[in-house]
């Protein structure tokens, strides 16, 4: 009489490990190849930034962050959304730009997570960003 055995279970993907551990280590390249201030902006030699980000229903604030780039620093201008949409990004490198095409230095403004909600992938996330730009320039 045959034994009867289970067929073996077929791996369907990565596991949230492999995910993971994938994401950090192309995160770890992106700021390795990353272009540094001076590379990119030669006529900067320092980028503050000041960012909250708030919830989209009751203001709650989610984040304050205040950041410095150095001209020798990499240009790092990308913001991660933190709230339901998991994956949100804000991009503040056309905005700075801008300024520097326009010769500014300070400028207030915001932004909006339009990725999808987790709860309700019909719907944005919503979560607001708002930043305040403060660039000085080499030579000042």
């Amino acid at each position: 009489m045959p034994t009867n055995y289970r067929k073996r279970r077929r791996p369907h993907g990565p596991s949230k490990s492999e995910l993971r551990a994938a994401r950090n280590e192309r995160a770890g390249l992106q700021k390795e190849r990353a272009d540094t201030l001076s590379q990119r902006f030669p006529q900067v030699g320092r980028i503050e930034l000041d960012l909250r980000l708030e919830a989209p229903i009751g203001g709650a604030t989610l984040d304050h962050v205040q950041r410095v780039i150095d001209a020798e620093g990499p240009l790092d201008l990308q913001v991660s959304c933190p709230s339901s949409c998991h994956n949100g990004r804000f991009s503040l490198l056309e905005t700075v730009e801008d300024l520097l095409n326009s010769s500014k230095e300070k400028f207030q403004g915001m932004a909006t997570c339009q990725m999808a909600s987790y709860a309700d992938p019909r719907t944005p996330c919503g979560t607001k960003l708002f930043y305040q730009i403060s660039i000085q320039y080499k030579g000042e």
